[in-house]
């Protein structure tokens, strides 16, 4: 038999009381925790996973490069993005895939980004992404400078270094610089430059070099420009030119630099998921004990 809930005569239940005030506990940090873990789901599906993000950094000014010389190096890197040296090393990381885009420097203020934001994981993602590269115009040329570039190059990321979205999120941000000449600006202005990129949340600065016999010039990278770490590999400075050794100087820049942050992320962060169904079973758990 059962009896019907006796509640108390509304007269003696003062204003602004709740009737179940005994046990507010109860829901209060597990209730937390799923809404925090669900902003978090929310958050995580506007944004694809990736193992890395990886900017490819052009030198566009008036002095890097003459027309044939552009059109070579965009050729470059879209058999070198094609190639199974690059395909491998996107395939070692945990999720398996990468966002890569290809910006200018020393190209306008007005124009940055050549190619948006495209996620890569296989030979026809790899292919999509070379077809826009060739189908890219010339940029127009002014003088640009790197100390003024890396900045916003470096926000192109999206919310990891402080941007706005772009659609990708990842534990590691690579750039990739592809430059003739070295870059305007004192040595002390582009180191300062770099190491603010670095500090924004940039884990790699490397740069393939396309004039192969400047010495001077190397040492002004490798000194001033290239930075960061990832996975134990730090980056450094590929001697290309606008020959035959430019596809495999870029297919190998891309993949040490990929390679690297793969075996960085070989085994997945926990996902948001994973997150979200944990604190609705501490939720449920703790409700069964009360």
């Amino acid at each position: 038999m059962f009896l019907p809930l006796q509640h108390p005569p509304l007269a003696l239940v003062k204003p602004g009381i709740s009737l179940f005030r005994s046990r507010p506990h109860i829901l209060t940090t597990p209730l937390a925790l799923l809404l925090c873990a669900a902003s978090i789901s929310s958050a995580s599906l506007r944004a694809e996973r990736v193992d890395a993000e990886l900017l490819l950094l052009v030198d566009a000014s008036k002095s890097a490069m003459d027309r044939g010389e552009f059109r070579s190096l965009i050729n470059g890197y879209a058999t070198a993005m094609t190639s199974s040296q690059v395909i491998d090393s996107i395939q070692m990381g945990g999720v398996g895939r990468i966002a890569v885009s290809l910006s200018f420097f020393g190209d306008g203020p007005t124009r940055m980004q050549g190619v948006s934001w495209m996620s890569i994981g296989s030979l026809s993602d790899a292919q999509a992404f070379a077809d826009r590269l060739r189908s890219l115009a010339e940029p127009s040329r002014s003088n640009v400078r790197f100390q003024d570039a890396i900045g916003p190059a470096s926000r192109l990321f999206g919310t990891e270094t402080g941007g706005p979205s772009n659609g990708f999120e990842s534990s590691v941000q690579l750039i990739e610089i592809a430059a003739a000449s070295r870059p305007e600006g004192s040595a002390g202005q582009n180191r300062a430059a770099s190491n603010a990129a670095l500090a924004s949340g940039v884990d790699w600065i490397g740069v393939t070099l396309l004039d192969e016999n400047s010495g001077k010039t190397e040492a002004f990278y490798v000194n001033n420009v290239i930075g960061g770490e990832v996975g134990g590999e730090t980056p450094g400075v590929n001697q290309a030119g606008f020959g035959s050794g430019l596809q495999s100087a870029l297919a190998k820049s891309i993949s040490n630099s990929v390679g690297a942050s793969a075996a960085m992320t070989a085994v997945p962060e926990p996902s948001s998921a994973l997150l979200l169904i944990s604190s609705m079973a501490l939720l449920l758990g703790i409700r069964r004990r009360a």
